[in-house]
């Protein structure tokens, strides 16, 4: 008996061995995931729900009110971390389609997508020597939109062989503009410059982004911020949060100021605060956001918060009529936990979808029957409208629904 008891003791811990290891891994493991969710950079999509969509007699009605579809301006297309590797991306934008590509610099180029030879399009193509090639007949085209190369043609290539090359400006060493005017006149002011991203010793960091799908027109975006009132009605309760019914927002100051040089900024002050309730403000929960209006297509967020500065860069672009793409990108100082981003994107993407039923189903009225309190929506449009020429008109006059 005495020579079995060791071993009994020895089996009796064994049996118990995986319940040891089993329950605090049950324990550790939701604790894991929960850490992981709160700090990886994720990229979100939203698709306008099948319900949303519009009929074309509502679209109809809706393009005879609002202004015309493509301001002229700045917009975001593509990111150089898109293109390694040769790749070329195909967007669709201002209801045209377009190929960007690296060339052999480094720098995009940005090319109408059809080749002018015989209409194929480039973006089934391949970039060789910081070239796209086309590929049904391999002609070669730089950055400048010129033919480089032909490769069955044994005469020397004509200056005039090209195709529209469209202006870029790259921000943050990574985001690649392109310049949009129906006039295709040349840019008419510069993006700024974003020296803390990316750049070596920043005392910023790049978190992630998300991007989201709209049946709308691209001013709305830009007519949430002088229409105060709204954000005490629509995101009074905390978006995102829904479990958190005891927390409410309230917007408590608003201003709104131009550039007196650039006239194609326009700023926003923001304050709000964080109550419980609904009635008692809670001291770490005050917040002060500062808006930079760069033309149409481009919007600074500056947030400050207890952990250090937000900055989220937002940018839409118009796709086609009551089309609009949104990318959100944030950067936070190096203060600021990732965890604590992770909740913000929440917040900021979720707040645009308490947006959504109302802008996929609006009208324009120009001009708005307004009250006291509603805002200097007036001011407003005035700075918007500067970016149509007469000949945006066109764009929405020509339509065949």
């Amino acid at each position: 008996m005495q020579i079995l008891e060791p071993l009994i003791q020895w089996y009796t811990y064994l049996y118990q061995l995986p319940s040891l290891v089993l329950w605090p891994a049950l324990l550790l493991l939701p604790a894991i995931w929960l850490y992981r969710w709160l700090t990886a950079p994720v990229v979100q999509t939203h698709f306008p729900h099948l319900f949303d969509r519009k009929s074309e007699t509502f679209n109809k009605d809706r393009c005879k009110t609002f202004p015309p579809a493509y301001p002229n301006g700045w917009f975001l297309v593509a990111s150089k971390g898109e293109l390694k590797n040769g790749k070329i991306k195909s967007v669709t934008a201002f209801g045209q389609h377009i190929v960007i590509f690296l060339g052999e610099d480094g720098q995009p180029g940005v090319l109408d997508a059809h080749c002018p030879h015989q209409g194929a399009h480039l973006g089934g193509g391949k970039v060789v020597d910081g070239c796209i090639q086309c590929p049904f007949h391999s002609w070669e085209f730089g950055c400048d939109g010129k033919v480089k190369k032909i490769p069955y043609h044994t005469g020397s290539v004509l200056p005039d062989y090209k195709t529209r090359s469209w202006p870029v400006q790259v921000i943050g060493h990574d985001l690649i503009f392109v310049w949009h005017h129906v006039d295709k006149e040349p840019p008419s002011w510069k993006l700024e410059e974003k020296p803390l991203w990316n750049a070596p010793g920043s005392s910023m960091y790049y978190w992630g982004n998300t991007t989201s799908y709209f049946d709308m027109h691209v001013l709305e975006m830009a007519e949430n911020s002088p229409d105060f009132y709204h954000f005490s009605t629509l995101h009074k309760n905390l978006p995102g949060f829904s479990m958190w019914n005891f927390l409410s927002l309230r917007f408590t100051e608003f201003n709104m100021y131009f550039d007196a040089k650039d006239h194609h900024i326009h700023y926003f002050d923001n304050y709000a605060a964080l109550y419980l309730f609904d009635l008692i403000p809670l001291p770490t929960g005050r917040y002060f956001a500062h808006l930079t209006f760069e033309g149409p297509g481009v919007v600074c967020f500056n947030l400050s918060t207890v952990f250090g500065t937000i900055q989220l860069y937002k940018n839409v672009l118009p796709i086609g009529h009551f089309q609009t793409y949104c990318e959100d990108r944030i950067y936070a100082d190096n203060t600021v936990p990732r965890w604590f981003c992770k909740l913000y994107s929440i917040f900021a993407s979720s707040a645009l979808e308490q947006d959504r039923p109302v802008w996929e189903s609006k009208i324009f009225r120009e001009p708005p029957l307004l009250v006291k309190g509603d805002g200097p929506w007036p001011a407003h449009r005035k700075w918007w409208n500067q970016f149509y020429s007469e000949n945006s008109k066109k764009f929405r006059e020509g339509i065949d629904w």
